[in-house]
């Protein structure tokens, strides 16, 4: 199981410079009516430490495009797909090398009903991979089933 936590853009750029701590509680209370072979309990991680710092006054092209990829996987995480559109063409603006960023580009122009957009977007991402990873004994299952899943839809054989 994974879960995934994000602050929206706005409130991450809140967060004060420093060194935080976290913990992860996974906690089923003692009370709640679960069948008797479900696990109750808690468990608490070990403490991770993540640090905060400022912002390069002077970001790099390649501080631009994670920081917008980072933006992109958010809102499309939130299916706010017009501003992971916005800023997955921000960060191949930056660096059009980004597969993940072509990822999330067809991911939003699907969701926002461009097929064929969606479609170029994956295979894109698909071309990077084998440039990227001429040597790799495994496919991009995901990007080969969208692209094919949008063909049928498309009616492209």
């Amino acid at each position: 199981m994974q879960l995934d936590y994000a602050l929206p853009p706005q409130a991450a750029t809140q967060l004060q410079t420093g060194a935080y701590q976290i913990v992860a509680v996974f906690e089923v209370p003692a009370g709640l009516s679960l069948p008797a072979e479900h696990w109750r309990g808690r468990v608490i991680s070990r403490p991770v430490t993540v640090n905060i710092t400022a912002a390069p006054a002077q970001p790099t092209t390649a501080n631009q495009a994670s920081t917008n990829l980072q933006r992109a996987e958010f809102f499309a995480s939130t299916s706010d797909w017009n501003n992971a559109l916005q800023a997955a063409q921000t960060a191949l603006a930056a660096n059009p090398q980004l597969i993940r960023a072509h990822i999330v580009v067809g991911e939003a122009k699907e969701a926002l009903g461009d097929l064929s957009g969606a479609r170029d977007a994956f295979v894109t991402a698909r071309q990077l991979f084998g440039q990227q990873h001429p040597n790799s004994s495994e496919a991009p299952e995901y990007l080969d089933v969208k692209i094919n899943e949008l063909n049928q839809r498309l009616g492209i054989r």
